[in-house]
């Protein structure tokens, strides 16, 4: 890499946090709350399907079920839609 580039740092696996948070203690459990399973379809049935690469790489990382945003919003997203997505009680500054 040149001179003024960073490396960007990769986002903890579940496994990761729970090492780190193992070896730092109770303080460090907090800062990574354990996730619940997804509740929505599985990936592999959503419509449009998703590309095999797309779902070997969602099946790799620990992923077969989507949560309901990510299904209503990937098919909108395929159809080059846009997509804006917030939560109950969600405020604008």
């Amino acid at each position: 890499m040149g001179k003024g580039h960073k490396k960007a740092k990769a986002s903890p696996t579940e496994a990761e946090a729970a090492a780190t948070a193992a070896a730092d203690g109770p303080a460090a459990a907090a800062a990574f709350p354990k996730q619940r399973k997804a509740e929505g379809p599985r990936f592999s049935a959503l419509t449009p399907p998703l590309r095999a690469q797309s779902l070997a790489v969602l099946h790799a990382q620990g992923f077969e079920r989507a949560t309901p945003v990510q299904a209503a919003a990937i098919g909108l997203l395929a159809g080059n839609k846009d997509v804006a997505v917030g939560r109950a009680g969600d405020t604008a500054c």
